[in-house]
């Protein structure tokens, strides 16, 4: 073998100079890790100048974590020449109380960033404070904000998710949760949630933007809604009152008066408020149909959750018109807050293209709408998003055997499903004669998923998103996890309701291994050895990217996996790991940008509570007998 020449003089090239730019940039698409970029501007000059534009791209800015005072003062953060999307969240302010005065130092400040990017192409503003009077709403009425965003020659996106998410008072939200939208123009996409105020004048400015955005690509909408949560059975229920004719109406003025041809739309997102009913006019013709292309949809979201038109009546779910929805023969992912059997009928005549179903209502397991999962029959279904709730086993309620048959029928959509299927125009005869077999007992729902309902177990998924009990359902779940060849994502969460860590201690696999994080990787450890073809895994808070090595511990053979912990910047462009726990857009699902709770945090968590519980049992011992009956009158 010939002896390897040496490189000298001039001929040597610096390791970094060896690729050219435009390779080194198609690299840099393909990173999602912030920490990543970082590392490599501070490599050398030509990786600063190549991957700087990459690093500052993107910018995240949490106000409610920013003091009012002097941030009039406060730098600018570094690259904004570089940075194209801007994200503001506007969550609950706990170290620093809110007041209204506070929103013209932050106001001023978002304006002074904004009119440093010169390049700003995406603004979403995320407003989850929980306000009740929608004060931090009112910063986006600013009239310098809504300038400098409307000046932005660049700008395409545009999201506005306003604080009302619950109306508690419409007077105020009318007055707060809506900006003037005339200015922009040529967005291509368009999402406001939480909105509020005057449906017809709404509906009129709305359809103006729209004509004003021929090249509309995203559109998502939602109307803030009166929620009743003191419902016995049914959490969150919405007060739906004139809103059904609001979608109609922006339809209607897009096509008589704005004469603007249909959208040609890739994503829809209708959520609260936006129902998509049947025509009040008597010619019934199908009005989403002059607003978008349907046969060009790919992705549609719709909220059909639980809903009441009045106070005192009935929670039922939400009504959808679906024979409108006829023409989407190329949407790939649908989104919807329940599972009925009008989507399933849908889905069996018109959703044959469906390979993506996310279904974001947390069910209880002794809801009878779990029976239409038993009956999903989507040929092309790879991607599978379900939540569920934790609820008492049937062994434990207390109530009389009389009343059995009124507990039996608590189901969110027992009473209506009979009506609402009535609605319909898509079922054929087999479906009017197919009834859904009851196949699983009580005792049953309480180990099993939702792939134990489906028809092939779930043997087709590459990717999948549940929520389990490790205690009680594991072992259900490893039979389903061995004869699944093509998963490659794999999202376990715990139910919504269920306080404490995930997951829990008692869940570990090993003795003595009583850390959160250490379980989850347990458990990563042993799934990726039953499904070889798995990439990456999100167990609670954390997610991995899982990779295959020699063993190289001595006197051991065989593979070992490594797990690679994703950033939460990796973690939030993972569409099935990014995804929030509940639904917090009007009813859709949003990204989720919330920091983890760590073990450490709930250890001092867990010590607080302990403290607590023990003052508690302290002051209730040095009572006597009729002070502590007092009390725990007076508690009740």
């Amino acid at each position: 073998m010939p002896p390897k020449r040496k490189i000298k003089g001039n001929n040597r090239r610096r390791w970094d100079t060896a690729l050219p730019v435009e390779i080194l940039t198609i690299i840099g698409e393909y990173i999602q890790c912030r920490n990543t970029f970082q590392a490599l501007v501070g490599t050398s000059r030509r990786f600063r100048d190549v991957f700087n534009p990459m690093l500052y791209e993107y910018r995240l800015v949490r106000l409610h974590k920013c003091r009012a005072a002097g941030l009039d003062q406060k730098p600018l953060p570094p690259g904004l020449q570089y940075t194209k999307d801007i994200e503001i969240c506007v969550f609950e302010f706990v170290r620093n109380p809110y007041n209204v005065k506070m929103n013209k130092e932050f106001v001023a400040y978002v304006v002074r960033l904004l009119k440093k990017v010169p390049r700003l192409r995406s603004f979403k503003w995320r407003d989850r404070s929980g306000d009740f009077s929608y004060s931090t709403s009112r910063m986006l009425q600013d009239s310098m904000l809504l300038r400098t965003l409307k000046n932005a020659e660049l700008l395409e996106n545009l999201s506005i998710s306003f604080s009302g998410h619950w109306l508690d008072d419409p007077a105020s939200a009318a007055r707060c949760c809506f900006i003037p939208l005339k200015g922009f123009q040529n967005l291509k996409s368009l999402e406001l949630y939480d909105c509020y105020g005057n449906l017809s004048q709404m509906a009129v400015k709305i359809a103006i933007l729209l004509a004003d955005c021929p090249s509309l690509k995203t559109l998502g909408l939602g109307i803030s809604t009166e929620c009743d949560l003191e419902e016995e059975d049914l959490r969150e229920t919405l007060i739906v009152r004139e809103q059904g004719t609001f979608l109609e109406k922006i339809c209607s003025y897009f096509n008589r008066v704005c004469k603007a041809t249909p959208l040609a739309l890739q994503t829809l997102r209708l959520g609260t408020g936006l129902c998509v009913l049947k025509a009040k006019k008597a010619d019934g013709q199908n009005y989403l149909s002059k607003l978008v292309k349907l046969s060009e949809l790919e992705r549609l979201h719709i909220f059909n959750g639980i809903v009441k038109y009045d106070w005192h009546a009935y929670g039922e779910t939400a009504e959808v018109y679906w024979p409108y929805l006829t023409g989407c023969s190329s949407v790939y992912q649908l989104s919807v807050t329940r599972l009925t059997k009008n989507v399933r009928y849908w889905l069996k005549a018109h959703g044959q293209s469906i390979s993506e179903l996310v279904v974001t209502n947390h069910y209880g397991m002794y809801d009878e709408a779990l029976c239409n999962f038993d009956a999903l029959d989507l040929p092309n279904l790879s991607m599978l998003f379900v939540r569920e709730c934790n609820v008492e086993t049937r062994d434990h309620w207390d109530y009389d055997q009389d009343d059995e048959d009124e507990h039996d029928d608590w189901s969110d959509e027992s009473s209506q499903l009979s009506l609402i299927a009535a609605n319909t125009d898509v079922r054929d005869d087999d479906a009017l004669e197919f009834e859904i077999p009851y196949k699983f007992d009580d005792e049953e729902k309480s180990v099993i998923t939702v792939l134990d309902r489906l028809k092939d177990g779930g043997e087709q998924l590459t990717r999948l998103a549940l929520c389990i009990t490790l205690e009680t359902q594991w072992k259900t779940f490893l039979k389903h996890l061995k004869c699944m060849p093509r998963l490659t994502h794999l999202r376990l969460s715990k139910k919504s309701h269920q306080h404490g860590r995930y997951p829990p201690k008692k869940a570990s696999l090993r003795l003595g291994i009583n850390r959160s994080f250490s379980i989850a990787q347990g458990y990563a450890r042993l799934i990726k050895s039953l499904c070889p073809t798995l990439q990456f895994i999100k167990i609670g808070d954390w997610a991995w990217q899982i990779e295959v090595g020699k063993n190289s511990a001595k006197g051991k053979r065989g593979n070992s996996v490594v797990l690679r912990e994703l950033s939460r910047d990796e973690v939030r462009n993972i569409e099935i790991f990014g995804i929030t726990t509940f639904a917090e857009e009007c009813g859709l699902s949003g990204i989720d940008v919330h920091k983890p709770t760590t073990d450490e945090e709930w250890d001092v968590l867990e010590q607080l509570v302990a403290e607590f519980e023990e003052r508690r049992r302290q002051e209730s011992l040095s009572t006597g007998p009729q002070e502590r009956i007092l009390m725990l009158a007076g508690r009740m």
